[in-house]
């Protein structure tokens, strides 16, 4: 919550100075991927925000990325235990190094902002960002495949479907010990699972996660949002086979910059210039006046999507896409489940068998059959170790510690966007 506060502080220092670098005050546009998505959409629930910044572009993260004060105070105590302090005054006296090695040994379990009712409100976030975001202009959106970003975290498409199977075990647990509603619950999960057909288990739960932990929180925005709204799809794949659109796949077009997931013979390719000028030119259009010229907005009863995808179209348009996995996962976030059981998951490294996550924290099942795609759903089971082109590390694209390093360049962006806007006109 403090590095939420500096960003609140970042921001109103760049509405009292843009001016002075040619910037106007008036017209600011903030954007971020993952855990910068995930600040800025928190930031909009605040009231100390109205007024600082005009508009939001949000990728991949959003106000389901907090905890509640329950899980934060389970977590401090954790965190009391591992550097031997008994009380805040200790905590203030560790060094940097002393943190990032109490961090190590917690798995990062510490990784998301708390609804403590100081900061951030201690009831319904979404409520507070539907009382708090109207007066910002909202442009929203996720990747297809986001949850398969993963496959780099845990180092192989068999680990990874280990990892996936456990969170979702978790997830089933969880639901079925929710009072009264638990078994309405997990009905709505096991449907969901249900509606992928004949899709190996492993994506069926990858799927689970896409929704549940991106484009449900998204979508549940965008629906929460009184103003100018749209919403994106993005399914433009990145070059690793088995990946899809995976979190972090649409950064390299936005930003026009090369990464392991989109290389530089892949975006600077016609194809791939074409696509990178048409998206910087909608999030420059956006940011410039708050209106995509020729798109339609997205509300709760036409729910009108852009979906970015490399056919010859490029940019269509689909009204309520997926609208029935919308409709199974809706009630799972209502009653509190935000999908953090994969980050948790893979923050323990676990191995088979192995808990994933602090005693006492939750119960979870060790009995984890490994799922094994097969080749339908364009996967390739030969990517371990998962190696990207051009002899590049997929430590390159981020970690799964909540937030990806692309995303954790909020400031830069705010910087940078109400700079392209100018220049445009």
């Amino acid at each position: 919550n403090l590095g939420l506060l500096d960003v609140l502080q970042s921001v109103k220092w760049l509405k009292q100075n843009i001016a002075a670098f040619g910037g106007d005050p008036e017209n600011i546009t903030l954007f971020g991927q993952s855990s910068g998505s995930a600040m800025i959409s928190l930031l909009m629930t605040m009231p100390e925000a109205r007024g600082l910044f005009q508009r939001a572009i949000l990728q991949s993260g959003g106000v389901s990325m907090s905890i509640p004060k329950s899980d934060a105070t389970q977590l401090a105590q954790y965190l009391l235990q591992a550097t031997g302090k008994t009380n805040m005054a200790g905590l203030m006296d560790l060094t940097s190094t002393d943190l990032q090695a109490a961090l190590t040994q917690l798995d990062g379990a510490l990784n998301f902002p708390e609804r403590d009712g100081v900061v951030l409100t201690s009831g319904d976030i979404y409520e507070a960002f539907a009382a708090n975001s109207g007066s910002f202009d909202l442009f929203i959106g996720t990747a297809a495949d986001e949850a398969r970003y993963f496959i780099a975290a845990a180092g192989s498409l068999e680990a990874f479907a280990q990892y996936i199977t456990l969170a979702y075990e978790q997830v089933a647990e969880g639901l079925n010990a929710v009072p009264v509603y638990g078994e309405q619950l997990l009905g709505a999960a096991e449907n969901f699972i249900a509606l992928q057909g004949d899709t190996d288990t492993v994506w069926a739960y990858s799927e689970f996660f896409n929704d549940l932990l991106f484009r449900g929180p998204a979508v549940t925005m965008a629906q929460a949002h009184a103003g100018n709204t749209y919403m994106y799809y993005w399914n433009i794949p990145s070059v690793i086979p088995g990946f899809g659109a995976c979190h972090d796949s649409e950064i390299p077009y936005v930003m026009n910059i090369p990464s392991a997931l989109v290389p530089a013979q892949v975006l600077n390719a016609a194809e791939g210039q074409n696509a990178a000028a048409a998206v910087r030119g909608m999030w420059t259009d956006f940011a410039e006046d708050g209106v995509l010229d020729g798109k339609a907005q997205y509300t709760a009863e036409g729910r009108t999507t852009i979906i970015l995808s490399p056919d010859a179209e490029l940019v269509s348009e689909a009204d309520d896409p997926l609208s029935e996995q919308r409709e199974l996962i809706t009630p799972l976030l209502s009653a509190g489940i935000s999908g953090r059981e994969i980050i948790n998951a893979l923050d323990a490294g676990l191995t088979p068998n192995e808990d994933v996550t602090p005693p006492d924290y939750n119960t979870q099942s060790e009995d984890i059959t490994p799922v094994t795609p097969h080749d339908d759903n364009t996967q390739s089971e030969d990517i371990t170790p998962v190696t990207p082109h051009d002899g590049e590390t997929l430590t390159s694209i981020g970690s799964s510690g909540g937030g990806c390093n692309a995303g954790m360049m909020p400031l830069f962006m705010m910087l940078v966007i109400p700079v392209i806007a100018r220049k445009k006109k």
